[in-house]
């Protein structure tokens, strides 16, 4: 019994000196990443990349500084938003007015704008203040989204799927 005693303290006491501490995050940035085109979207979870947002033509994405490389390497055109996004609160501030963009500077750092649409870097007293105006803003999620299995079809498939004939209809047609 006390063998086995002294075998776990030395475990726990050698494998907490050996493993780094779990707490400690990664450096990792704020991406906004191009789509070339849509399925391409299934490329960058293949290339680690947690995507947080998505919209038509680009990816709101969370990628790790080590990973960045295969972007690169991917041919994906992408720019660094921020770095170290989990220790931030960014929103999404629809934009009406030219003026309204002078009002968003005084709440946070805008990130990004595109089609009235911009991302801001916010501290917690700034949500605040941001609240109190009229704006219609959307929070950033921290978990990724969720995308549905690309699907892998020949197009011959789908051609010959969408012209069979049923034969009752046939049938008829042919009286």
């Amino acid at each position: 019994m006390h063998k086995i005693a002294r075998i776990l303290l030395f475990i726990v006491f050698f494998g907490a000196i050996i493993v780094p501490a779990s707490g400690e995050e990664r450096e990792s940035y704020l991406l906004k990443i191009d789509l070339p085109k849509r399925d391409a979207i299934h490329d960058l979870v293949e290339l680690k990349a947690q995507i947080l947002q998505e919209f038509s033509k680009y990816v709101i994405a969370e990628l790790e500084k080590e990973y960045v490389d295969n972007l690169k390497r991917a041919d994906f055109s992408f720019k660094i938003l921020d770095e170290n996004p989990r220790k931030n609160v960014y929103y999404f501030v629809l934009v009406l007015y030219e003026d309204d963009l002078k009002i968003l500077e005084k709440f946070g750092i805008i990130l990004d704008f595109e089609r009235k649409t911009a991302l801001l870097k916010v501290t917690a007293e700034d949500v605040k203040g941001l609240h109190s105006h009229r704006f219609m803003i959307k929070k950033l999620r921290r978990t990724p989204v969720r995308l549905k299995k690309k699907s892998v079809v020949a197009r011959e498939a789908l051609a010959a799927a969408a012209f069979q004939a049923n034969p009752a209809i046939t049938d008829m047609v042919s009286l």
